[in-house]
């Protein structure tokens, strides 16, 4: 039983209890309110994060068939065409 690790040991080195408890905010609904007020992005939902992180790359616009678009950086494939590398890969 000696070789077994302490379980708090292990954990502690990995987690952070204040910085937990920064990013697991608790509080009343009125608290919540003017959180809020103070800090809009809090009331955001994760489609709308993640839009955000999309948006964040950059877009391009462009016309096609005389129709403008955008085109989304985020989605770019940096390494080349990506139908490439998964015919390579595939058996």
């Amino acid at each position: 039983m000696a070789d077994v690790p302490n379980i708090n040991a292990l954990f502690g080195k990995y987690f952070d209890l204040t910085k937990y408890r920064n990013l697991h905010w608790t509080g009343s609904f009125e608290e919540y309110l003017q959180l809020v007020k103070k800090t809009p992005d809090v009331a955001r939902n994760a489609f709308q994060r993640m839009f955000d992180m999309i948006l964040s790359w950059g877009t391009e616009e462009y016309s096609r068939h005389k129709e403008s678009m955008i085109h989304y950086k985020f989605f770019d494939d940096p390494t080349g065409p990506w139908r490439r590398r998964m015919r390579r890969s595939l058996p």
